[in-house]
Formats: C-alpha cells, sequence, structure tokens
C-alpha cells in the first residue's frame, strides 16, 4: 500500500513590541510546512465470521489503529480493494467461497 504524505502550508510574521505597546513594522512572510509522513500502525483483524444465517456474507471486525487521525480503513479481499470504510467492522456480502480476507 502507498503511504501519502500531508501537507498543510502556514505563513508567519513578527513584530517587536515594548512595554507601552508600541509595535515594530511587521516582518516580511515566511513560509513553513508541517508533514505528517507517519502512518497509523497497523490493525488487528479480530474475526472474520461465517455465520450460516447469512448466505454467505462474511463479518469482519478488527481493533482500532492508535493513531488520532485515521480517517478510516481498506479492505482487501484477494489483494484488492473492496471497501473504504470508517468503523471497526464489516460484512462481505459478495464473499465468495476459498477468498483470502485481508483488512
Amino acid at each position: 500500500m502507498k503511504a501519502s504524505t500531508w501537507a498543510r502550508s502556514n505563513s508567519f510574521r513578527l513584530t517587536a513590541r515594548d512595554t507601552h505597546g508600541n509595535a515594530s513594522a511587521a516582518t516580511a512572510l515566511a513560509f513553513a510546512t508541517a508533514n505528517d509522513e507517519t502512518a497509523p500502525g497497523s490493525v488487528t483483524l479480530t474475526a472474520a465470521d461465517h455465520p450460516a444465517d447469512q448466505g454467505g456474507a462474511i463479518d469482519l471486525s478488527w481493533s482500532a489503529a492508535s493513531a488520532a487521525d485515521v480517517a478510516g480503513y481498506k479492505v482487501y479481499r484477494d489483494n484488492a480493494e473492496i471497501a473504504d470504510i470508517n468503523t471497526t467492522s464489516w460484512t462481505d456480502s459478495d464473499a465468495a467461497a476459498a477468498h483470502r480476507l485481508d483488512a
């Protein structure tokens, strides 16, 4: 899976002030970018269940990733992405026999 780098550009300028509240002219703008280059930690698939009453559907559940900025999860079957969701469980209603499921 490809990691993404998220960046946000910020601009800054400064003034100096004295004890009487007088301020200097502002500096020129300076620009800086804060990057998030750290991917969330791996999750653990905790259940892959095939209830008899669901006609071939497979229920998946997993532990939540611990990073504060997790936006969701991609579910892969046979190394192909089949879902992009924001919960920690999902039902694969299209699963056929002999598929390997990866979360």
